[in-house]
């Protein structure tokens, strides 16, 4: 009976702790859609790393996005964010980051809605788009070229040779 007792209250245990261990993400979508029920409260949120920090007397700021959701993220520590190493932009994917941090929806500090940063990792590393340019392209950037070519030697044999013309006449 003990043994049943204890291995109940074992596997109870663990149980909530593996609930605990195994809490996910707030998404950004529910944090600012809804920002009354997480005002002033640590959140958990995910996103890609876009842009570049930006500094300030007071810290650095990073902005992270989330599908078509995006967030500030302050730090008074300016080099918080050194582990970043690809930040999205055109050509290129962000590092997928994990923050914890208490999210304000009117900062006091900066006057919008922010996360002011606890901890943060890496959760996976971002990477340069490999992009093809497409043969109708490539074909159309051609034919531009020729088009451009032939107008520019026309012009300057028009140049040369037509100032040629109009000073021999004027000086007869």
């Amino acid at each position: 009976m003990r043994k049943k007792i204890k291995s109940l209250l074992l596997a109870g245990i663990l149980i909530l702790s593996g609930s605990f261990a195994w809490a996910q993400s707030t998404p950004l979508e529910e944090i600012l859609t809804h920002p009354d029920e997480f005002d002033s409260k640590m959140v958990e949120v995910e996103g890609e790393a876009v842009g570049e920090v930006l500094f300030t007397d007071k810290g650095a700021w990073i902005n992270i996005k989330d599908s078509s959701y995006n967030i500030g993220v302050f730090s008074e520590k300016k080099g918080a964010f050194e582990g970043i190493k690809y930040w999205g932009c055109y050509g290129q994917e962000g590092d997928w980051v994990k923050i914890k941090g208490i999210f304000n929806k009117d900062c006091l500090l900066h006057q919008v809605s922010d996360l002011h940063l606890q901890s943060f990792e890496v959760k996976k590393r971002g990477h340069i788009k490999k992009r093809k340019v497409s043969s109708e392209k490539r074909k159309a950037a051609t034919k531009l070229f020729i088009i451009c070519l032939t107008t520019a030697v026309i012009y300057f044999i028009k140049l040369k040779y037509g100032k040629r013309a109009t000073t021999d006449r004027s000086g007869v």
